[in-house]
């Protein structure tokens, strides 16, 4: 069982508006983010919200998504289960993240994978909210499941057969209960 982080089990999108809100007196919410460019839903530069991303703390102080820590441990008794990761570049990123994850998973940090190209880590289940992931990931292993976590900012466009949109961990615990 593959998972990704932000967007799933982590509220990336919410901890990065309230940081662009700190910075600039916005109030941005996360409901208004209608495309995967998080820059051009609210219009902002990617380089500035990279930058708010990578500074020290940020990721450390991100929030758990609601119902992600039970389902968590839901799956963890039924698969194995992998945090897979795309990394920012900030020098912290890498140990917060491995970090933020054990402290409200139990993630062991061999259980953690900081990936960028997700499509080449096998798994009989991929968990992301990013379309062009989870049709990568499909198209790579077409004996496995991709589920796309459904979001505002990835609605529409077509999966591939092996891949189902969901839209809550009892969705999912369903789809790998199967």
């Amino acid at each position: 069982m593959l998972l990704d982080c932000d967007g799933v089990i982590c509220d990336f999108l919410g901890g990065l508006l309230a940081a662009v809100n700190e910075d600039r007196n916005t109030d941005f919410l996360p409901c208004d983010c209608d495309r995967w460019d998080i820059g051009a839903a609210y219009g902002l530069d990617w380089k500035y919200l990279s930058s708010l991303a990578e500074e020290s703390g940020f990721c450390a102080d991100l929030q758990p998504l609601p119902g992600a820590i039970e389902a968590i441990a839901a799956l963890d008794l039924r698969a194995d289960v992998y945090c897979v990761t795309s990394p920012f570049s900030g020098p912290h990123w890498h140990f917060e993240r491995t970090a933020w994850l054990k402290r409200n998973f139990s993630f062991d940090k061999s259980h953690v994978i900081h990936a960028y190209t997700k499509r080449l880590i096998r798994g009989d289940f991929l968990i992301d909210d990013k379309p062009e992931t989870i049709c990568e990931w499909a198209e790579a292993w077409p004996s496995s499941t991709a589920l796309l976590w459904d979001a505002p900012y990835n609605r529409g466009g077509v999966l591939p057969s092996n891949a189902r949109r969901v839209h809550g961990w009892p969705e999912v615990l369903q789809e790998v209960g199967k």
